[in-house]
């Protein structure tokens, strides 16, 4: 398969495999110095600099690489094959978040000496969409529990998700207790018939809101 055929592949030939791959790919010997590295590697860790500069240095020598000595070392002397972290790492044109791979190349007849390959996938937009999407959730969250009327989260079946303090204040009851019920359960008997066909169409997809007048079932 094409897997076996690229492990036993000399260095050159591999170094020429990996050149054009998006991903960065930097290749190391057994003791952790540069052996082979691909076009976007070069972009992002090693900047204007040679090649004749790079190839034989070890991975400390070369900012941001010298990070990955101590996850380096622990995955080559480890029995693993293959393992992936997930990091940030100053780049020579930014700040990024990678998945990096580590994976070992075992010795061939022609080429004595195992290798490790480094792969660098840019997850970057992908690390600022979820902290993005934290930070919104947090404001949300912040503005429900702070807000000086009562607000409730509701599920398709009525029963209460998620209640702020003002909403227990309005009840009487906990946020406990109001989770274990509905909003039918402490709707007022004559109120209960309109917000149930309100409700009934806005899950039906006819309505996007709707208001309504109501009297609640107080726990005393």
């Amino acid at each position: 398969c094409t897997q076996e055929m690229l492990l036993t592949l000399d260095i050159d030939t591999y170094r020429a495999i990996v050149q054009d791959l998006t991903e960065a790919i930097v290749i190391l010997n057994e003791t952790g110095h540069i052996a082979a590295y691909n076009t976007t590697g070069s972009l992002h860790f090693f900047g204007g600099r040679k090649p004749k500069d790079i190839y034989g240095t070890h991975i400390r020598e070369n900012q941001p690489l010298s990070s990955l000595e101590t996850d380096l070392t622990t995955f080559a002397s480890s029995e693993a094959t293959e393992r992936t972290i997930e990091i940030p790492l100053s780049t020579y044109d930014n700040r990024k978040y990678f998945s990096v791979t580590f994976r070992k190349i075992p010795e061939t007849p022609s080429r004595p000496r195992k290798l490790i390959v480094i792969s660098f996938d840019d997850i970057t937009a992908e690390k600022n969409l979820v902290e993005a999407l934290d930070r919104a959730k947090e404001r949300y969250q912040s503005a429900f529990e702070e807000a000086v009327i009562g607000m409730a989260l509701i599920g398709p079946d009525g029963h209460f998700l998620r209640v702020n303090r003002v909403f227990t204040e309005i009840t009487g009851y906990s946020a406990d207790e109001l989770h274990l019920t509905t909003v039918g359960d402490i709707t007022y008997p004559e109120d209960r018939g309109a917000e149930q066909d309100l409700f009934a169409e806005l899950l039906a997809g006819l309505r996007e809101t709707y208001e309504t007048r109501k009297r609640f079932l107080h726990k005393d």
